[in-house]
């Protein structure tokens, strides 16, 4: 299980809650450890085909390539959620595109679940 502290460099600038107050996260709260803070992060399957167009740029030329193939899929998720979770499932997301993940807001280690994070989408002010 992937704890926040060991992914939190990669956070830096995420929104967080720290003893019931949003701040952002900086290097100060990584060298001074607070076990209290958790990211307000979203789960990849919350992405929408719009955030998608309106960012598909920042992406790798393999992930742009993958959506735009006639590959039909059934499912009620996003054909470019789909295309992410079976990246991050086989480890094949490339760095980049991670990083554009994050920088998105997206939990890409299973924190939400583990209690290391708060799902951003059911917070009453999610914006």
């Amino acid at each position: 299980m992937t704890k926040f502290k060991d992914v939190a460099h990669l956070y830096l600038g995420c929104e967080c809650i720290l003893d019931g107050e949003k701040v952002k996260l900086s290097a100060y709260h990584i060298e001074f450890w607070n076990d209290g803070i958790k990211p307000l992060l979203r789960p990849l399957d919350s992405m929408t085909e719009e955030e998608w167009l309106a960012n598909r740029d920042k992406f790798s030329f393999d992930v742009i390539s993958a959506y735009s193939s006639r590959n039909e899929t059934f499912c009620d998720k996003p054909k470019i959620v789909l295309i992410f979770e079976n990246r991050l499932n086989t480890n094949t997301l490339r760095f980049k595109d991670g990083l554009e993940l994050i920088k998105m807001g997206f939990d890409l280690f299973s924190l939400i679940p583990n209690n290391e994070a708060i799902d951003k989408t059911k917070t009453q002010n999610n914006g």
